[in-house]
């Protein structure tokens, strides 16, 4: 019998890139999500497979997703339904809490009442207190935006599942700065593409000082999709580059890929009242555990996506 995975937010940014690689590994695949966010554009070309379901349902409707479940002998769930931009996580808390907490709960309910085995939960590096070096799985958890304090929540809620029921095992990736074609949300990379893209030389953004672990979103769907090798009755993984570099360093290499000058100002009306210094993730672990490490440098994913984007011509290096 054919192993299949429900992916929640499967028509978002990464979800639908994990569904192209759960399809190539011979899976087959639900993607559920309200498509406020995602987009039925994302996973188009994956319509007339037999081995691909898109079924449109509201992330805390528990019901929906048990009769998923059950309908479709879900084996593993692959959680990545969210709101993650942060800046409306904090104009909307209520909201935030109910599709990423609730959510989350949604998720374990339905596991729990059919024969799920395996939750891989899509995290993030914001759940960590500040710190100006790499993080690490070890260091403290001490989230200070809305954002971050859902998702710290849901890992809890996540490892009681687990502690509940055996045969459940549980791997948490907390993903730093994802970047790449599909990108759903208004983040500094696709602002600064979408000013780019008619040919100007002069980007506007926010704070050009902040540091951050830019990771490609092949190599992400390829991390989540190794996680389900995880054995452990819970576990955590950080899944960035390993490197860290700030927003100005980040335009520089944007300009390079595009073989002209780009310069980056300080718009203040796209200032940040509250930023973190730097976000930046140990990936010592999950390499030691798995061997995963990312394939792309930030110059060769930039690179591949401008040329998604239509921005770059074909043929151009993309390692």
């Amino acid at each position: 019998m054919m192993r299949s995975a429900l992916i929640t937010g499967g028509a978002g940014f990464i979800g639908s890139h994990v569904a192209d690689r759960l399809l190539a590994d011979g899976w087959g695949v639900v993607a559920f999500d309200n498509l406020a966010v995602g987009r039925e554009a994302n996973v188009a070309h994956l319509l007339q497979r037999q081995d691909f379901s898109l079924v449109r349902g509201d992330i805390a409707d528990r019901a929906a997703l048990a009769q998923i479940v059950g309908d479709f002998n879900v084996n593993v769930v692959i959680h990545l339904a969210a709101v993650h931009y942060i800046p409306f996580c904090a104009a909307e808390p209520y909201e935030a809490i109910r599709i990423n907490v609730l959510g989350t709960q949604a998720v374990i309910d339905a596991a729990l009442a059919g024969q799920v085995g395996k939750i891989v939960f899509a995290s993030t590096g914001d759940v960590y207190a500040n710190k100006d070096s790499a993080l690490t799985e070890d260091d403290v958890v001490d989230p200070f935006t809305v954002y971050g304090t859902t998702k710290l929540v849901s890992e809890r809620l996540l490892r009681l599942a687990g502690a509940s029921r055996p045969q459940l095992t549980v791997a948490v990736a907390r993903l730093f700065n994802v970047y790449g074609p599909r990108e759903t949300n208004p983040h500094v990379l696709p602002d600064i593409l979408t000013q780019l893209r008619d040919g100007g030389d002069t980007v506007r953004l926010g704070n050009l000082w902040p540091k951050r672990d830019f990771v490609f979103v092949e190599d992400v769907a390829d991390a989540l999709v190794t996680l389900l090798q995880s054995r452990e009755a819970f576990d955590v993984f950080n899944v960035g580059s390993g490197c860290a570099m700030t927003v100005e360093e980040a335009v520089q290499i944007i300009a390079g890929a595009l073989r002209r000058p780009v310069h980056a100002t300080v718009d203040p009306a796209r200032v940040r009242a509250v930023e973190r210094p730097c976000l930046h993730g140990d990936i010592t672990k999950v390499t030691r555990v798995f061997g995963w490490r990312p394939s792309r440098t930030f110059h060769g994913g930039m690179t591949k996506w401008l040329i998604d984007e239509g921005v770059l011509k074909a043929g151009v290096a993309t390692t």
